[in-house]
């Protein structure tokens, strides 16, 4: 018997995490290239492990944000186009879609963003973020969200003038399950409190130092894209301060 979801970008930081909570069919880009499309020849490939998906929560994603700055096409055929053809799979197995998406899509001006707030991304990753959200629906799910890998803090400096919601991976991850298996729809912030990147990467590694997002040059880089968390407390943990 086959699994009810199936996971794409399976062997991603998120979605390696996701199946210690998750009985899925998870799968890579050595199963299936977003960037090459062809979803009736994935769905033929794999056919009989798809017979029972009713949800696909697609990780799979370009994430390097200086990168995309650089890399355009390949972000627009991963994170924009690749959507696409998840939401076309989908429409063949007649499934939801379960996105993760990016706190970037906010503007990062003030911080304390609510999923009603209008997007306005500030670079190009989170650009496409936004553009592969628009190929889904009201039956779909998408999460807003952003996550460090489950490891001490792996640079010597973190940004000091960046708040955000973002977490570790293995504190996001198990929201994200929580989120998934409520059947929710519609858009959802998921992050922990407003804090700096610095105050984050402190939490397991005490000696990085601080940096400023002015270091970075070629990217814009938003301020404070905290997020409002209201929403997703209201239903997953009955918390409705946020």
């Amino acid at each position: 018997m086959g699994s009810e979801y199936l996971l794409t970008g399976g062997s991603g930081i998120l979605g390696t995490e996701l199946q210690k909570y998750l009985y899925c069919f998870s799968i890579s880009s050595k199963d299936w290239d977003l960037t090459d499309g062809a979803p009736l020849f994935f769905y033929n490939r794999f056919q009989r492990n798809l017979r029972n998906v009713s949800t696909i929560i697609h990780t799979g994603a370009y994430t390097d944000v200086p990168g995309a700055e650089v890399d355009k096409k390949q972000v627009i055929e991963t994170n924009i186009l690749g959507t696409k053809y998840v939401k076309e799979l989908a429409s063949v197995l007649g499934a939801k879609v379960v996105y993760i998406s990016t706190d970037y899509v906010y503007e990062g001006a003030t911080g304390n963003y609510k999923e009603t707030d209008a997007p306005k991304p500030s670079n190009f990753y989170s650009f496409t973020k936004l553009a592969g959200e628009s190929y889904l629906d009201d039956t779909d799910l998408i999460i807003r969200t952003s996550f460090k890998p489950n490891i001490q803090w792996p640079y010597p400096k973190a940004f000091e003038d960046i708040f955000t919601s973002a977490d570790y991976v293995d504190v996001i991850a198990p929201m994200i399950n929580k989120l998934v298996s409520t059947g929710a729809c519609g858009v959802f912030n998921v992050g922990t409190e407003r804090k700096t990147v610095h105050q984050l990467a402190i939490k397991r590694n005490p000696s990085v130092s601080k940096m400023s997002k002015h270091d970075v040059v070629g990217v814009s880089l938003p301020y404070d894209v905290s997020m409002n968390l209201e929403k997703y407390n209201a239903l997953c943990s009955g918390d409705k301060n946020g």
